[in-house]
């Protein structure tokens, strides 16, 4: 994708490392690792995301009352079947571009636009509409593209945008497909990029 390679070759990823915290045995312990995926180094981290967006997927597809789309059919008793099914839709679907964790850009050249999504098993949404708008969206703390607001009612302060970004994500606003803008948040974002979006990209 040719936004893609300009991204790797402008940003690629950042110097500093991401501090990640994590709870073990009642003990806050912590490790470090690259902002964006470095592809001249990360290439086991990197590997291990490409079949990500199969297998959480899947996991939340194969139990018996799990996710499961009008479209494939009668729902099969056996996992086999199911994931017989799965595979072969999954395999229709354009290949996703590990971008970070489990943020992804949709790799479909005749698109105008490529989403990037945010994919965890079927919780997945579309993170931006684009590669700079999933930037904006990403890295706003990193950049200050929030001001603080006080709430005199609740004497606080809380971050809010800046009127810059939010022209931006207004103009994201009116790319949206208006059939995705009607079906109530995405049904609970059930299976939304991967079973609403994807499967509608062709």
């Amino acid at each position: 994708m040719p936004e893609h390679r300009a991204f790797l070759r402008i940003l690629h990823t950042i110097d500093r490392k991401e501090v990640n915290e994590y709870e073990e045995d009642g003990e806050i312990k912590s490790y470090k690792s690259s902002f964006f995926y470095n592809w001249l180094e990360d290439e086991e981290e990197i590997i291990s995301r490409l079949d990500w967006s199969y297998r959480t997927v899947f996991a939340d597809v194969s139990p018996s009352t799990s996710v499961w789309l009008k479209s494939w059919g009668s729902r099969p008793a056996s996992v086999e079947e199911k994931e017989q099914i799965f595979a072969d839709w999954y395999a229709k679907a354009p290949k996703l571009i590990p971008l970070r964790s489990h943020r992804f850009l949709v790799s479909q050249a005749d698109l105008p636009d490529r989403p990037a999504l945010s994919v965890y098993g079927s919780d997945t949404i579309v993170y931006g509409w684009d590669l700079r708008l999933y930037l904006l969206n990403e890295i706003a703390d990193h950049l200050d593209l929030y001001m603080p607001v006080f709430d005199v009612e609740n004497q606080c302060y809380y971050p809010e945008y800046t009127d810059e970004l939010k022209e931006i994500f207004k103009l994201e606003q009116l790319k949206t497909p208006r059939w995705l803008l009607t079906t109530s948040y995405l049904k609970s974002q059930v299976i939304t990029a991967i079973a609403c979006i994807l499967s509608n990209l062709y």
